[in-house]
């Protein structure tokens, strides 16, 4: 549960400071899917709700990283 936690927390960090010029989205979703890889987990969901879910968080429309743990749980698929 602690991974979740912190990848959610680093999806939501990324896409929202917006630490470089361009790509934030993209870095946010990688380094997110990273640690869960280090967990044995993976996400399952489409590029499309990939993208419109970063782009809510982007947008401010997710506001804390419970919601984005409560997108994420239901999707998760262990690798073990």
């Amino acid at each position: 549960m602690q991974g979740l936690l912190f990848a959610a927390y680093l999806l939501f960090y990324v896409a929202t400071k917006h630490c470089f010029v361009d790509g934030n989205k993209r870095l946010a979703w990688a380094c997110m899917t990273f640690v869960l890889l280090n967990f044995g987990l993976t996400v399952t969901a489409t590029d499309d709700e990939a993208e419109a879910f970063c782009i809510q968080i982007a947008k401010g429309e997710i506001k804390e990283t419970g919601e984005v743990m409560v997108w994420l749980y239901p999707r998760l698929v262990s690798l073990i």
